[in-house]
């Protein structure tokens, strides 16, 4: 099928859905000078992750687990959302999208105006491992930190280890984030994963749960080849995320 054809087909599945939900991963920041993890340039190339980011550098090694994640900070606050944030945002705004799901930490969903993006794997905050606190993103520095109880009656210190609010490798992904994401994928009729290999488990198990509990389609759309590949019912390889959500987009216009 050519490509201006996916393009259409998608528009197709977008107007005679009721319900749809966004699922996105590493690839739709890209564009925004975020490296994805997993291809030849990823981050993952660079480093272990089972070794710089499991959740044991939490106790054996926080500095450096810290320092790692503040380099990310770093990295995201000198980048901003791209086109296919804003235009996913203003989808949800005008209620053609319902719910959008996310891989990401960077937060570029909601900077670019996104309200209640589900996020999987956490975000650029601060949480006390002890009593689990949440401090700003903007305490990430190089220096490895310690957290002041937070009840202004007690005038003791906490004392609890600092650590990024992400799952790390390692970890469990948060129960409620994790139901509320499944609820939005059942719910749907559709939905559209964008930048993501679909290959860590259990996030890659959600967009399966559109098509199984709700006879729903998946369009995917990904420069590489993905796990989900085989249920896609449109998949978009040829273009990356923005300049194929600013084609479907453009189309959507033309056919109100």
């Amino acid at each position: 099928m050519k490509i201006i054809d996916k393009v259409e087909k998608v528009v197709e599945l977008i107007h005679q859905s009721r319900s749809i939900v966004i699922f996105t991963g590493a690839g739709i920041s890209t564009a925004s000078g975020i490296p994805d993890f997993r291809s030849n340039n990823g981050l993952w190339s660079n480093y272990d992750p089972l070794k710089i980011s499991h959740v044991k550098r939490v106790y054996e090694d926080p500095a450096s687990l810290f320092s790692f994640y503040a380099d990310r900070y770093h990295e995201f606050s000198t980048h901003h959302p791209n086109e296919a944030h804003k235009i996913l945002a203003k989808w949800q705004q005008v209620s053609l999208i319902h719910k959008i799901v996310t891989q990401n930490i960077d937060n570029y969903h909601q900077q670019a105006g996104a309200q209640d993006a589900i996020e999987l794997h956490g975000n650029m905050q601060v949480r006390c491992q002890h009593c689990n606190r949440l401090l700003p993103a903007s305490r990430f520095s190089k220096e490895y930190g310690r957290c002041e109880q937070p009840s202004l009656e007690i005038d003791e210190i906490c004392n609890g280890i600092l650590r990024p609010n992400v799952v790390l490798f390692g970890e469990e992904l948060p129960e409620q984030t994790f139901n509320q994401a499944l609820q939005a994928h059942i719910e749907a009729d559709l939905c559209i994963i964008i930048g993501s290999s679909c290959s860590v488990y259990p996030a890659n198990s959600l967009p399966k749960q559109t098509v199984l509990r709700n006879n729903g389609k998946i369009v995917i759309i990904n420069k590489g080849t993905t796990d989900l590949d085989y249920l896609a019912s449109v998949k978009i390889s040829e273009w990356e995320a923005v300049h194929t959500l600013q084609e479907i987009d453009q189309r959507l216009k033309e056919n109100v």
